[in-house]
């Protein structure tokens, strides 16, 4: 993902060591002010969703479960440690209220729901397609990584 020019320069400039993911990363988040290191944290959280989910970037391990970045962890760390988490309670709390919203909107107006029937893997017989199982489809990789975050927790 293209850097952004964030609020300042030392925000811009610990955002550097998190895409480098730096060994100073936490070294550069303690010389921010208070605000600026949870402005910063949520904005990390921000940008992941961005890159992790909607440009389509999760990476699974063999139980299906999200590999969350070692630079994310690390700024997840901090958020545990510093601020008891509160930063990714917030997002998460977000994150959640967005997707119902995605799944409404879905539910409401299904334009690219074709439905029929559809071989699932799992299965030895084919099964109707229903809403349903389109809109959770639409919205898995949402769910999975609010489960990755909501884990780390």
């Amino acid at each position: 993902m293209k850097n952004k020019n964030l609020l300042d320069e030392d925000i811009q400039e610990v955002f550097n060591y998190y895409i480098k993911n730096d060994n100073y990363l936490k070294g550069a988040l303690d010389g921010l002010k208070k605000h600026e290191r949870r402005t910063f944290i949520s904005y990390i959280l921000s940008y992941e969703y961005k890159n992790l989910v909607e440009n389509n970037n999760l990476k699974f391990d063999e139980k299906d479960k999200v590999i969350l970045p070692p630079n994310l962890t690390t700024i997840l760390d901090y958020d545990k440690r510093t601020f008891n988490s509160t930063n990714l309670r917030n997002f998460i709390n977000d994150l959640e209220f967005e997707l119902e919203h995605i799944e409404m909107e879905l539910y409401d107006d299904p334009a690219n729901f074709e439905g029929g029937d559809y071989y699932n893997e799992d299965s030895e017989c084919d099964e109707d397609y229903t809403v349903e199982d389109w809109v959770e489809d639409q919205v898995k990789d949402i769910k999975d990584f609010i489960d990755a975050l909501k884990a780390f927790k």
